[in-house]
């Protein structure tokens, strides 16, 4: 007996053809007129906020005497941050650590000793370390490295700055964009032009940015300062002048192609 699959095979390739022809006639240059430009625009601006960190400190014979000689500290350097007249800041507090302190006897000359202590004989508790971890945001920006001084002639310790930041960084990205598709439209039509084609109206606009988080400020505890104490000598002035914030930004722009 003999069976004749012909029927079946043409049936099945007018099927593939008809699949077919559509896309071929969307991969056609009749189908897509349109030119793709991969731009990416800059914006450099000068940073107007300084983001400074130190720690207060207090130290007692007791978990309470630390704790008031470290408030005490906090208070002094707030004190002391006000009296400068110039610029806007806020004080933050982030972390405050409790350490037990023991007679370096209890050490036995090791410097690190992993195993637990019990609190006798030289590994007695002698005293507490209270430290507060605070940080400063500062505006203008030049003015971090005269909070610094500040800082550090009022008590605190490890008075630094962490970093610069822009106050509003959203028209920083607005202007990075919008350099971006000038560059693009300038590249598209240099493109058209020496294609000989004439450039027509953008069909869509990819933005390309990878966005950030949000900032999470894990704590914000405003110190309130004392009564004013007798005016401290004047700052000494340290001129600082950072380095410009330079925010990236990329698009990709589909042009038609005009008849």
């Amino acid at each position: 007996m003999m069976i004749d699959f012909r029927p079946r095979l043409f049936g099945l390739a007018t099927v593939l053809a008809m699949i077919a022809a559509p896309a071929m006639a969307a991969d056609s240059p009749e189908a897509v007129r349109r030119i793709r430009i991969a731009a990416t625009g800059l914006d450099r601006a000068t940073p107007d906020i300084a983001r400074l960190g130190f720690t207060a400190r207090g130290e007692g014979t007791s978990a309470d005497e630390a704790t008031a000689a470290v408030s005490t500290s906090m208070k002094a350097i707030t004190a002391a941050l006000g009296a400068v007249r110039e610029g806007r800041y806020d004080v933050t507090v982030s972390d405050l650590s409790m350490t037990q302190v023991r007679d370096k006897a209890c050490d036995n000359g090791q410097s690190y000793q992993p195993r637990p202590r019990l609190s006798t004989g030289p590994c007695a508790i002698i005293g507490y370390v209270a430290e507060l971890q605070a940080t400063l945001r500062l505006s203008p920006a030049t003015k971090a490295g005269t909070m610094t001084g500040v800082i550090t002639r009022a008590g605190g310790l490890n008075a630094r700055v962490n970093a610069f930041e822009l106050a509003n960084p959203a028209e920083a990205r607005k202007r990075a964009i919008a350099s971006a598709l000038s560059h693009a439209q300038a590249e598209a039509e240099a493109i058209a032009k020496a294609s000989g084609v004439r450039l027509g109206t953008v069909l869509a606009i990819n933005n390309d940015n990878d966005r950030g988080g949000d900032e999470i400020t894990v704590s914000a505890n405003r110190v309130s300062a004392p009564p004013p104490p007798p005016p401290p000598p004047p700052p000494i002035e340290i001129d600082m002048m950072p380095s410009p914030i330079t925010t990236n930004a990329m698009v990709t722009v589909f042009y038609a192609i005009a008849e």
